[in-house]
């Protein structure tokens, strides 16, 4: 009997283990090159390597940023957090001061369900403390490159019209409608054959060191914008690179018209 007993025990602990549901499988890993620090050095420092602004980066297993650390070295009590959640097509980030921890909302980003930004709420999660938000919006055509994304600054209009050739953005025409008035500011871009590349998270660091990730990106180095301006203010900015032995980008210098204004360092993490 007790044999019986001990087989039919067994079972159903084997029964039991055989209905087990499978474990769901947590998100993939990250492998790879990433971006882990971007120093911003203004050209008066480049010689003492004194940064203006530090964005230190931490990320999720999946690869996305999942805080950031941005240090001011000139004034500390500017230094601050910035966390990012992501949720059903939405960044929302919030921002921290990392002397009081005072937390308030920080920009939210709506993708589309080709999980490019076409929203951005600068600010707030979604609701508002004006009557005209600001708020970008982006537009992208059949081919999934943008070419219009404008901007509402708190009842300012401003809009950005972009044309691409082999991946890259040629030229963008701004609009501003200030008080009625209507002001066209033309961008020209030049581009080297080097290809663009920061590692795995490919991204313009501007957009990254804002939103832990790019808006859009182009595929080779910039070289050259010239800036035709509506009030005759006319500009050229030079831009020249180091690579690492990867050819991720390292140093970025910033030239306007042709005097050095600030040096971009880049350091990575592989793993």
């Amino acid at each position: 009997m007790q044999k019986l007993v001990t087989f039919s025990f067994l079972l159903c602990l084997l029964y039991l283990h055989s209905c087990k549901k499978p474990a769901t499988p947590g998100p993939a890993k990250f492998t790879g090159c990433r971006i882990k620090q971007i120093s911003e050095v203004p050209a008066d420092t480049v010689s003492t390597g004194a940064a203006r602004t530090v964005y230190n980066f931490y990320y999720n297993d999946d690869g996305t940023v999942q805080h950031m650390y941005v240090f001011v070295p000139a004034q500390p009590y500017g230094s601050y957090y910035k966390y990012f959640t992501y949720k059903d097509g939405l960044i929302a980030i919030k921002t921290a001061n990392a002397q009081s921890n005072y937390t308030q909302p920080g920009d939210s980003l709506t993708l589309d369900n080709q999980n490019r930004v076409s929203r951005i709420l600068r600010g707030y999660y979604g609701y508002y403390s004006y009557s005209d938000p600001q708020t970008d919006s982006f537009f992208y055509d059949r081919a999934g490159q943008l070419y219009l994304h404008t901007l509402n600054n708190y009842g300012t209009f401003f809009s950005d019209t972009l044309t691409w050739q082999n991946g890259d953005v040629i030229t963008k025409t701004r609009f501003q409608a200030d008080y009625s008035v209507g002001i066209y500011d033309i961008y020209s871009f030049t581009y080297a054959d080097t290809l663009y590349n920061t590692g795995n998270n490919t991204a313009d660091l501007k957009d990254f060191e804002n939103y832990g990730r790019s808006i859009y990106t182009n595929k080779h180095l910039l070289r050259q914008v010239y800036v035709q301006n509506a009030n005759g203010y006319d500009s050229t900015k030079t831009y020249s690179y180091a690579v690492d032995a990867g050819g991720r980008i390292t140093n970025i210098t910033e030239n306007v018209n042709g005097t050095a204004v600030n040096t971009t360092k880049v350091l990575y993490e592989c793993q």
